[in-house]
């Protein structure tokens, strides 16, 4: 599963709001528990994470296959149905990249 990194901060009023509607939304916490590996990183404590994967503005939402490579970044806030097509997108990518396969020399 691609993992889903959203980054937020106790002082960030827009980052509580993601958090309370969007991520709140029961359908949108359904697939994303059933799609992504979601984890939440406080940039406060996290600085270094936040710092290595580019992230200015808050929230700020990344989805990392599984071999860590960029599928997507959502910077802002984003209602549910916003936020679901964008990681569908990000979900689609990952499925078509397809894996290279390495065939050893007899």
């Amino acid at each position: 599963k691609p993992m889903l990194l959203v980054f937020g901060a106790e002082w960030c009023g827009w980052c509580k709001r993601l958090e309370k509607t969007t991520l709140g939304d029961p359908q949108l916490v359904k697939y994303i528990n059933s799609t992504f590996v979601p984890v939440h990183i406080d940039v406060d404590e996290q600085k270094r994470v936040a710092e290595i994967l580019e992230v200015g503005s808050l929230p700020c939402t990344i989805i990392l296959s599984p071999e860590a490579d960029l599928l997507g970044r959502i910077e802002g806030f984003e209602m549910p149905a916003g936020l679901y097509k964008k990681l569908a997108a990000a979900k689609k990518r990952q499925d078509g990249v397809s894996p290279v396969s390495v065939q050893q020399a007899e």
